[in-house]
């Protein structure tokens, strides 16, 4: 017969293991993104063409302002959930409408591509465009990543631990507030 190891749910810091592990995977994500801007950056103030390439349209500004929005307030609600300055019997519902939000910004960043693509703006029109769909696509399967992981926590009979809820929030505080820093960079620089 095998007895049960305890497996201790907290760091010697204190920190639940769950915040841990996800603090240590937006470290690395958070390097990765710098990696990529940074790169981006760097071609653009080197870049002896304007940029963007006149020859390809602008970038949907407002319609993504909009979508920015979206986002911010995905993050807020979540924030307020987690934090527990919604009525408990509504946390995991306000949470809900949070991944939702997350879902409908992929959606409008999708329509937005498909409609880029139509107009020329492709991975191949110019060094702009092959850093705008690789920026802007790391972020969407990042959102998209963040979505899938937290929806079966938000759906399961039993609500969430705290630990397990603070987790998941960290990671998509970090897609979300990510996103108005690539907006700024690639839409209105």
């Amino acid at each position: 017969m095998q007895t049960a190891t305890f497996i201790p749910q907290t760091t010697r810091t204190g920190i639940p293991n769950a915040v841990l592990g996800v603090l240590v995977l937006v470290g690395a994500e958070l390097m990765f993104f710098t990696g990529l801007i940074s790169s981006y950056l760097v071609n653009r103030i080197s870049s002896r063409l304007p940029w963007p390439p006149v020859d390809q349209p602008r970038l949907p500004v407002e319609a993504t302002a909009v979508n920015t929005a979206i986002l911010l307030l995905s993050g807020l609600l979540l924030y307020l959930a987690v934090q527990g300055r919604v009525r408990i019997e509504l946390r995991q519902n306000v949470a809900r409408i949070a991944v939702f939000l997350g879902l409908v910004f992929l959606i409008i960043q999708g329509s937005e591509w498909v409609r880029l693509l139509g107009f020329g703006i492709t991975v191949h029109s110019s060094l702009f465009g092959a850093f705008f769909y690789t920026l802007i696509g790391a972020h969407g399967l990042h959102v998209l990543g963040g979505i899938l992981a937290i929806t079966p926590i938000l759906f399961r009979k039993e609500p969430p631990s705290q630990d397990t809820m603070r987790a998941a929030a960290i990671y998509w505080y970090f897609v979300v507030l990510l996103w108005p820093l690539l907006y700024f960079l690639l839409y209105l620089l």
